[in-house]
């Protein structure tokens, strides 16, 4: 475990994985703060309200809340949970048929089994670290293999 990424086996089956994207990638959250700050001070200057851009200095950090602040994956046997600061969404892995690396980090679910150009509209993007995507993708993989074994997806 490192302090970038860590992960964890609460129950049988199940994988936690907790990331946070700012520890792993300093620089560019050093640049996002230093544009959000830029973005305050014009709004400052053209509105000539200071509490304009406090504004913006408090809701432009929330805006990118998954890279700011640690978010937590946890896996089941019947789904995946995905929290950060504001949000929590779970699906459930009857929804899906595929589970591919994406070019740029990170996995794409889809409920599709073969790509197509609708992936993008129904799919799910997780991107649990560079540390630990190939451990999510073996586990969902085997999630999505044995959802085959049963009969319940067609591959």
């Amino acid at each position: 475990m490192t302090a970038r990424s860590e992960h964890a086996l609460k129950e049988p089956g199940e994988l936690v994985v907790r990331v946070h994207h700012l520890r792993e990638r300093p620089a560019s959250g050093a640049a996002a703060l230093i544009i959000i700050a830029a973005l305050a001070a014009a709004i400052a200057w053209g509105f000539g309200d200071p509490l304009m851009a406090l504004v913006a200095l408090v809701v432009m950090p929330l805006s990118l809340g998954r890279f700011f602040f640690p978010v937590t994956h946890t896996f089941t046997g019947e789904g995946f949970t995905i929290e950060s600061l504001l949000c929590r969404r779970t699906w459930k892995w009857r929804a899906f048929r595929r589970c591919a690396p994406c070019p740029r980090g990170g996995l794409f679910l889809s409920p599709w089994s073969a790509p197509g150009k609708a992936d993008g509209t129904r799919g799910v993007f997780l991107n649990p670290g560079r540390l630990k995507a190939e451990q999510v993708l073996a586990y969902i993989s085997e999630r999505l293999a044995e959802r085959r074994g049963a009969g319940e997806v067609r591959p």
